[in-house]
């Protein structure tokens, strides 16, 4: 077993761990479309939404905006994310529906801040 795949199974054990620390997620990620020139059609990117594990890290009420905006900074596992992380729009917590904002993190986890 490759030192990428023990600590990916680590991560995984870590998760399956904090047991009701974690809530469910809805992510849904950019769609587009392209021309392809070759059929004459347009392709749909689209992919649809995916249920993931998150846990809530912080969760402040920011004043910095035209209004007072819930902010929320979520953990979620790397592998659960698209490749092209720039293609993240909303994750859906609590039936409340959050845009990403920004993110920070490594190969196996990635911090999320929502607004």
């Amino acid at each position: 077993m490759s030192l990428r795949a023990l600590v990916e199974n680590s991560v995984d054990m870590a998760y399956n761990a904090i047991g009701d620390l974690k809530v469910r997620g809805i992510l849904r990620v950019k769609g587009g479309s392209y021309y392809d020139p070759n059929t004459h059609q347009v392709i749909s990117t689209d992919e649809p939404p995916k249920s993931i594990d998150v846990v809530i890290e912080e969760g402040k009420l920011d004043f910095s905006y035209n209004t007072p905006t819930d902010t929320v900074k979520v953990m979620v596992k790397r592998k659960d994310l698209p490749e092209d992380i720039t293609l993240l729009d909303t994750i859906e917590i609590n039936n409340k529906v959050f845009s990403v904002k920004s993110y920070e993190g490594n190969e196996y986890t990635v911090s999320l801040t929502l607004v």
